[in-house]
């Protein structure tokens, strides 16, 4: 069942990509490129890395708030960013939000230098945890087998609110992964600071019973905020567990020039 809300053109060009993708997984999955898919998901050592993956794409489609749900056998992960999944058709420019997750080293946020996170190679360190992360939004509802195959769910998560996006990471190993995920969460420190657009970013542990264990918070308010010189100037109080610390925060725009990479 699909949303109501998708358009008859969303949904030829979801089952084409869908096709495609089905098509380059044979090859992919074929033993001569193994060491290639390997590598993708490898590429960063750090335990948990897609936990930032995340909250930086969340920043990047201007969220205010980002909620993570640990469950004993996945991890859920949502915001109220007001930039919605979105497809194309293949050449087609901008790249859709769908296209790019399920592609390798093919960004939408390519041609765009004021966006730190991607839908790219750094997402795919998710699949160390899980076999078939779902994603939802207002209009799509689908889940990513093989690495790269987009497929339709045929309903929505029951944790997502209108206007929200939610990622839902069912783990492989749910003992070892709810582990080193809760160890990641414990151990964020001022994870907001440097983002954008969030203000709010709110972890909690749930047991089978759907009982909050553990709860965590952290907040961004700015206080103060005036123009000095080329600098945007922003007093900032952050919180976080036990503790509330007011920083100074001096900006400014760096302009990009492609000559300025020239070797």
């Amino acid at each position: 069942m699909y949303s109501h809300l998708l358009s008859k053109r969303e949904i030829d060009l979801f089952n084409k990509l869908h096709n495609r993708k089905v098509r380059d997984a044979e090859t992919f999955n074929h033993e001569d490129y193994q060491g290639i898919k390997t590598s993708v998901v490898d590429k960063y050592p750090e335990s948990a890395h897609f936990v930032y993956e995340l909250l930086q794409n969340a920043d990047d489609a201007f969220a205010t708030y980002a909620e993570f749900m640990l469950f004993d056998d996945g991890l859920i992960f949502k915001h109220n960013g007001t930039i919605p999944f979105s497809i194309s058709d293949e050449g087609e420019k901008p790249l859709g939000h769908i296209n790019s997750i399920t592609s390798i080293g093919n960004s939408s946020k390519r041609d765009n230098y004021n966006k730190i996170g991607k839908f790219g190679v750094g997402f795919k360190s998710v699949f160390t945890y899980t076999d078939v992360p779902e994603i939802y939004d207002d209009k799509f509802w689908f889940k990513i087998e093989n690495l790269i195959v987009p497929c339709w769910l045929d309903k929505d998560n029951k944790y997502r609110n209108e206007g929200e996006t939610l990622f839902y990471i069912p783990f492989k190993n749910i003992n070892k992964h709810h582990q080193e995920i809760l160890d990641r969460l414990n151990n964020l420190d001022n994870p907001i600071a440097f983002l954008s657009n969030l203000r709010s970013i709110v972890w909690k542990r749930i047991d089978k019973f759907a009982h909050i264990t553990d709860e965590k918070s952290y907040t961004k308010e700015v206080i103060e905020e005036r123009k000095l010189e080329d600098y945007l100037f922003r007093k900032t109080i952050l919180r976080k567990p036990g503790d509330k610390i007011v920083y100074l925060f001096f900006t400014s725009q760096i302009l990009y020039s492609e000559s300025s990479f020239d070797v």
